[in-house]
């Protein structure tokens, strides 16, 4: 017990740490264990150095290897011949520039470093997003330098591929556009101006322009339609807004106004001066409007379009709201839609805040809903008050286009000897029962212009790399009708062209 004594006199005098009970007691037993911790022989010294110093050596040396294979590699860094007037080596710049996603252009600032886009912004001049941006326009700077983007042209014939050049293209695009009558165009939904003109000219030569986009906000137009007679888009002002019904529209996020409904609605909650507008949502999964909500409904996809219909039942039967002329149903139709599961419990309590501000509430649909559900949405937005303040409606003018189930059944028939494909990937992406893929190879001439060598490029005998926003000249159409230009950072990496050129080179003259 002598030495237990004596270390612990060393621990009181602070002079040594001890892993276990039995190291501080340091008996004869606890130092044969230590001893034998290894197998007999292996920390051995082996040539004057034992098993801790070898280890320790190696680790050394291992450090240091990974530390030199980190060092970046020796470039040489060459100065301009003839620095570009106004450019500072370092010095980042920043340019407007707008960004197409689906139908709806956002407007950005684009940081360039060096030449070299490096950053995405929103633009705080323009009104719809006022500085902010999503994180889709954030992250597509990254594709501007995805190594999987297409490199050059390609072209398959008879099992063959080549790579040939813009120009051997343009000498092929002389000889089909001689055959106007038979070719068909299939774009993505874009709101550009001149992207639709150019299109235009050709359907005046007897080219036949179809659509498809798979997610798109082409339901939402045609509710207006439905509604009102004509195409319209929706324009939002939360900060009229008491009550708001969400059904599946995640209109912080999804919607065409997501940045600005983000900021008036955050407007609209000032607990401490006691206005505190409510948020009523019904969704199929969770959605960052959800996660505002303050009742969040759980509602299957197929029971939203119930959900309204329900919603209006007692609205109209239960709380007696006027219906608008023209609302395109009557009492009668409501009468079996009156306490349907799809609304929940709480449906009369939210029709009576609806009703107790008349004027002062919204209701909204998302994209995913059928035409029908949003005319009954606009027309109960219309009979509560709430058009003309929480929501307005903006008239617009829409190309004559027609559905791809027509391209495919015009396929079918080998009325089409020309393909033309604007963007997309609709062999990956259409509806499985059109068969596309099976279609379009009926079509002699087929086009697709793309970023990536995807599933409808290698069904095509034309491949055209197609050119990234950030490499382009455009136009756009934003969603309260401010026009917006699209101007290039950098020239295209891959020698990519736009929607414009491609149908550019069927509209020359020469």
């Amino acid at each position: 017990m002598s030495g237990m004594s004596e270390n612990l006199n060393d621990i009181q005098s602070g002079k040594n740490y001890w892993r276990s009970l039995q190291e501080l007691a340091d008996t004869d037993e606890f130092r044969e264990q230590l001893d034998n911790e290894f197998p007999g022989g292996i920390d051995a010294p082996v040539s004057g150095m034992s098993r801790r110093r070898f280890l320790q050596v190696m680790s050394a040396s291992i450090a240091l290897v990974s530390l030199a294979g980190c060092r970046w590699p020796k470039e040489k860094i060459m100065p301009y011949a003839a620095r570009p007037e106004g450019v500072d080596p370092g010095v980042t710049r920043k340019f407007a520039t707008t960004m197409e996603l689906g139908p709806v252009p956002l407007a950005l600032l684009a940081t360039s470093y060096d030449g070299r886009p490096i950053k995405i912004d929103g633009n705080p001049e323009i009104s719809l997003s006022q500085g902010a941006t999503n994180a889709f326009a954030q992250a597509s700077v990254l594709d501007l330098y995805d190594p999987s983007r297409s490199r050059g042209l390609i072209q398959r014939t008879d099992g063959r591929t080549a790579n040939p050049s813009w120009e051997d293209f343009l000498a092929e695009a002389k000889n089909l556009k001689r055959g106007m009558k038979k070719t068909a165009i299939l774009t993505e939904v874009t709101s550009s101006p001149a992207v639709w003109y150019t299109m235009g000219r050709l359907a005046g030569k007897g080219a036949k322009i179809y659509t498809w986009e798979a997610v798109c906000r082409v339901n939402e137009i045609m509710g207006a339609v439905k509604a009102f007679g004509t195409p319209a888009k929706t324009q939002l002002d939360l900060t009229k807004a008491q009550v708001i019904v969400d059904f599946d529209a995640n209109m912080m996020q999804d919607h065409p106004t997501a940045l600005r409904n983000a900021r008036e609605f955050a407007l609209g909650r000032r607990p401490d001066t006691g206005h505190m507008n409510r948020l009523y949502c019904y969704e199929n999964n969770f959605s960052v409007t959800g996660g505002q909500a303050d009742h969040r409904f759980v509602t299957a996809a197929g029971q939203i379009g119930p959900a309204v219909w329900a919603l209006a039942a007692e609205l109209v039967l239960g709380e007696g709201l006027p219906l608008p002329e023209g609302a395109g149903f009557s009492r009668g139709d409501l009468t079996k839609w009156r306490g349907h599961t799809a609304a929940g419990e709480h449906v009369a309590a939210l029709a009576k805040d609806l009703m107790d501000n008349r004027g002062q509430s919204l209701l909204l649909a998302g994209m995913r809903q059928p035409a029908e559900v949003h005319a009954m949405v606009y027309s109960l937005n219309q009979a509560l008050g709430n058009a003309g303040h929480a929501i307005n409606f903006l008239p617009m003018q829409m190309p004559e286009f027609q559905d791809i189930s027509k391209l495919v059944a015009d396929l079918n028939s080998g009325s089409i000897e020309t393909l033309l494909i604007l963007g997309g990937n609709p062999v990956y992406n259409a509806p499985a029962d059109l068969k596309f893929g099976e279609a379009m190879m009926k079509a002699t001439n087929r086009i697709h212009l793309s970023d990536a060598d995807n599933a409808t490029s290698q069904k095509s005998t034309w491949h055209i790399p197609r050119a990234h926003y950030l490499e382009s000249w455009g136009d756009a159409m934003g969603w309260d009708g401010t026009y917006m230009a699209v101007q290039p950072l950098i020239q295209p990496l891959f020698g990519g062209k736009t929607a414009t050129e491609l149908l550019s080179a069927f509209n020359s003259r020469k």
